[in-house]
């Protein structure tokens, strides 16, 4: 089994902020295999944190913003930033920092 609930782009998730999106594929498959109702347990496969949609957008007239992507125990935590080309790159160590303080927080949503 392979798949991802990772959307084509990040558009819908919130500009400098943190946002989740729920593993769905990993929910089933667990859900799956605990049911222990196959013969066979199916192996385990995703696209990681990319959707494997072909990109179709001219990337010179769209404004990507930075973000992180992070697997968590069922969600995909999304660090996000503003738009590159206006805010400039180095935004990634503020949103580096963001992962590493939710990880101190002693919230274990992280793998």
């Amino acid at each position: 089994m392979c798949g991802t609930a990772m959307p084509k782009d990040l558009s819908d998730a919130g500009r400098s902020a943190i946002d989740d999106i729920e593993r769905s594929e990993w929910l089933i498959w667990k859900r799956l295999v605990q049911s222990r109702q196959l013969s066979r347990t199916p192996s385990f496969g995703d696209y990681t944190i990319a959707n494997p949609a072909p990109f179709e957008a001219d990337p010179r007239l769209i404004r990507m913003s930075a973000n992180i992507r992070y697997t968590g125990d069922d969600k995909f935590i999304i660090f996000k930033g503003r738009d590159l080309r206006k805010y400039g790159y180095g935004q990634y160590l503020t949103l580096a920092a963001q992962v590493v303080a939710q990880m101190n927080t002693g919230v274990r949503t992280f793998l």
